[in-house]
């Protein structure tokens, strides 16, 4: 059997190649130079593709639309190219990055972090310009760890003190990513395969079929904004693709009504992550990410149920990925809340929690009041707050403001 070839931007070959390392023997990371902000490299990438083009075995690029390896793999070539919307959708739901950026995050990967000065370096700056350039367009970097580099937080430090620009940890799975591999693996022995035979093939099909299914529905679930749409998402799998008559979500609040009495070690012991009951042709699955448990799944009665531990095995394999996004949510929720607080506290008065001149000076300089000709501010003064402040005390004075704002 010939090697499948994944070609990826060395900003992220560290978690793809961990994971090739630990789950295929078959499949090769070929890393082509980072071309963002560093033209230079281009020669160095059309390199690596003419190289890929000339060789044997399966090439796959994947990269985002922008990217130049795209634009630089010629039309007649056997390189297969997989299209991702940008750079960081294999790792985080698009609506996050999209909230990340737009309040001011620099994103940074393992890969790129793991290089930073040499990118740096390539891209014709010295600390003052790097400084004036990277402030010019974010105010906090935002690295998306993988925890595979355990030293990354300290270079994280040294590129945050270097730069003058404070930092972020954001840590995430491999889990999405690992999904998102079986995917390309799967479709890659189909291809492969013996045709003459038929069992074989229909199986490879069927699986194959299964994963572009479920990458669909896990692809609609990361861009999810809430636990009630990903939760639909998860029945969706199980309902439509793998034809469960049953589907029950618990939360963890929940779980004591899950499971009858002889399987109630199920919840109590953190080890067991699904429980297979044969005799009822269910199981029980946990989702979970990392440390934190967000519910459990009931699943059963399904139409076909010769197969059931191949959905079992597709389900342990989605149920950590279903608990990255509603971690995911949760983080996006947190953004947006601190966010918000940031907003209201800037716009308020501290004391008396009344509107303060920033807010004036925003919403006098909004067109609709530029024009106005009927727009009238009342201004108030505490007579004698002075002489309450140096008789009573400032705590004193402050009870006065507060009486007089409300």
């Amino acid at each position: 059997m010939s090697d499948l070839n994944l070609i990826i931007c060395e900003n992220f070959v560290p978690e793809f190649k961990k994971i090739a390392e630990e789950k295929y023997s078959n499949i090769n990371i070929i890393s082509y130079p980072n071309v963002c902000g560093n033209k230079q490299n281009i020669e160095k990438l059309r390199n690596v593709l003419t190289k890929a083009a000339e060789s044997n075995g399966e090439h796959v690029l994947i990269c985002s639309t922008n990217c130049e390896a795209m634009r630089n793999v010629s039309k007649n070539s056997n390189i297969k190219i997989i299209e991702l919307s940008n750079c960081f959708s294999h790792i985080l739901n698009e609506e996050i990055i999209n909230y990340m950026v737009q309040g001011g995050g620099y994103l940074i990967s393992s890969g790129w972090l793991e290089n930073w000065e040499e990118n740096i370096k390539n891209m014709g700056f010295d600390r003052e310009l790097a400084e004036e350039f990277y402030k010019g367009f974010c105010n906090h970097l935002i690295f998306l760890d993988s925890s595979i580099d355990l030293e990354a937080e300290k270079k994280l430090k040294k590129l945050s003190k270097f730069l003058d620009i404070p930092y972020k940890i954001i840590p995430y799975g491999l889990e999405l990513i690992e999904y998102f591999l079986d995917g390309i693996v799967s479709e890659w022995k189909l291809k492969i395969s013996d045709k003459s035979n038929i069992k074989v093939v229909n199986e490879l099909q069927e699986e194959c079929a299964q994963y572009a299914s479920i990458l669909n529905i896990l692809h609609d679930a990361a861009s999810s904004k809430s636990k009630r749409d990903v939760i639909r998402k998860m029945k969706e799998i199980f309902t439509v693709v793998m034809g469960a008559s049953f589907f029950k979500y618990y939360e963890c609040k929940e779980n004591q009504n899950l499971l009858t009495e002889e399987n109630e070690d199920f919840i109590m012991d953190d080890s067991k992550n699904y429980y297979h009951d044969v005799e009822n042709n269910m199981f029980l699955l946990k989702i979970r990410y990392r440390d934190n448990i967000y519910g459990s799944l009931k699943v059963g009665k399904f139409i076909f149920p010769k197969y059931i531990n191949r959905y079992l095995n597709f389900s342990i394999s989605i149920s950590e990925i279903f608990g990255l996004v509603l971690n995911n949510i949760e983080n996006y929720e947190e953004l947006i809340n601190s966010r918000e607080i940031l907003k209201y506290k800037s716009y308020h008065d501290p004391l008396t929690d009344l509107y303060n001149r920033a807010y004036l000076n925003e919403v006098t300089s909004l067109d609709k009041f530029k024009d106005c000709n009927n727009l009238c501010i009342f201004s108030f003064d505490i007579d004698n707050l002075k002489l309450i402040n140096d008789n009573h005390g400032h705590l004193e004075g402050d009870k006065v403001i507060k009486a007089a704002a409300d």
